[in-house]
């Protein structure tokens, strides 16, 4: 598409909502006007708006399809490809919720619709607690198209929320039968046989689909999880550094430091700052590395200062500062201490190649002496079932 029939695009998908617009005020001849000026440009029957919409949306020009689908469905309110068309692209986008009434009413429409319960039921398998709808649907699609991959990943989705995992297996082996080129059905059964326990077969497939998709930070997150709980640490962690790429990383990319992450570097005469991620959970498992890092860094010449989650700083502090140069706990990076390179904390067993015989086995936290003798008064009393 050339800039010129772009720029036209775009002001037929003005034009067109001028059309809706006017029409929706009742000033007939004014969207009389408006449609035969968008016509003008492009055709406006079914087919072409169809076209149109497809044509923006593999140029990546979302805000414009959706603009001309949302017009299109307004115009045609009774025309079920108009609606499947908008909700499309309201999935696309990560906009699940607002796709659900644009799926929901091309249903109205016409029930039989081409992939509309495959497209119904992910979006809804995207929005949560919508388990027995999106698998009805799914149930009733692979029955209508049966020969359709897609819908058969989903429904290994969907068996394996509502927790039939031979289910879910089976729809996955069917996905793959149809499309053995399909990352999505390969990545989707290999979950499904990661909750299923097959270990073996599920890293097969994690490692067939990173194959197929090198580049797919996402899939290399999934074989990462797999590779170390199965104690394949020197690759794992490696792997695991797919964490900060890709579309699962967008509730957990690092803050924007002014320095530089440590990748090696010489660290004589310098300051590396450890940094906590992810959640509480995560901190209290990885922070046990945090002397072995401190030796190596102090060997090297340097200094390690450490900036944690401030709720558990105190049991932090008491436990492990003695390893550090510094220990803080504030939430700014403009408050961080001096420092030349930052290391986030689950990257520490990259850095020490941690390997299961060298997890640190000893215990390495220490709770606060006074608040275990009050706790332990105060349960003492209480004879229900603690856990």
């Amino acid at each position: 598409m050339t800039s010129f029939d772009f720029d036209l695009k775009k002001t037929f998908a003005i034009f067109l909502g001028n059309a809706v617009s006017t029409l929706e005020q009742g000033h007939l001849e004014a969207h009389k006007v408006w449609l035969e000026a968008a016509a003008f440009l492009n055709g406006t029957d079914d087919d072409s708006l169809f076209t149109l919409v497809e044509s923006l949306a593999s140029q990546q020009s979302l805000a414009d399809a959706l603009a001309v689908a949302e017009s299109w469905s307004k115009l045609r309110p009774h025309n079920a490809t108009s609606h499947n068309s908008r909700g499309c692209l309201l999935a696309m986008s990560g906009r699940y919720v607002d796709a659900l009434p644009c799926f929901r009413r091309a249903m109205e429409c016409n029930a039989n619709f081409p992939r509309l319960r495959k497209n119904l039921a992910a979006a809804l398998i995207q929005c949560h607690g919508h388990g027995d709808e999106s698998r009805a649907l799914l149930e009733d699609a692979v029955k209508a198209e049966p020969h359709d991959s897609d819908t058969w990943t989903n429904l290994c989705i969907a068996r394996c929320n509502g927790f039939d995992l031979d289910g879910a297996l089976a729809a996955g082996q069917r996905a793959i039968e149809l499309n053995p080129q399909s990352t999505d059905a390969l990545n989707i059964y290999s979950l499904a046989l990661k909750e299923a326990q097959c270990w073996d077969a599920a890293e097969k497939y994690a490692r067939a689909v990173c194959d197929l998709s090198p580049g797919d930070a996402s899939l290399r997150f999934n074989l990462s999880i797999l590779e170390l709980g199965r104690g394949d640490f020197q690759q794992g962690w490696r792997d695991y550094e797919s964490r900060w790429q890709g579309p699962h990383a967008s509730d957990n990319r690092w803050p924007v430091f002014p320095k530089p992450r440590w990748r090696g570097e010489s660290l004589e005469g310098k300051t590396l700052l450890l940094w906590g991620e992810q959640g509480m959970g995560d901190l209290l498992q990885f922070c046990r590395f945090a002397p072995a890092l401190a030796q190596q860094v102090h060997k090297a010449g340097g200094r390690l200062e450490w900036n944690s989650f401030p709720q558990m700083g105190g049991l932090l502090e008491r436990s492990l500062s003695k390893h550090v140069d510094g220990f803080s706990t504030v939430g700014t990076v403009e408050a961080l201490p001096e420092y030349d390179y930052h290391l986030p904390l689950l990257s520490v067993p990259l850095v020490l190649d941690v390997r299961e015989e060298t997890i640190p086995a000893t215990p390495y936290l220490n709770p606060d002496v006074a608040l275990v003798a009050f706790w332990k008064k105060r349960l003492a009393v209480d004879k229900r079932l603690k856990v």
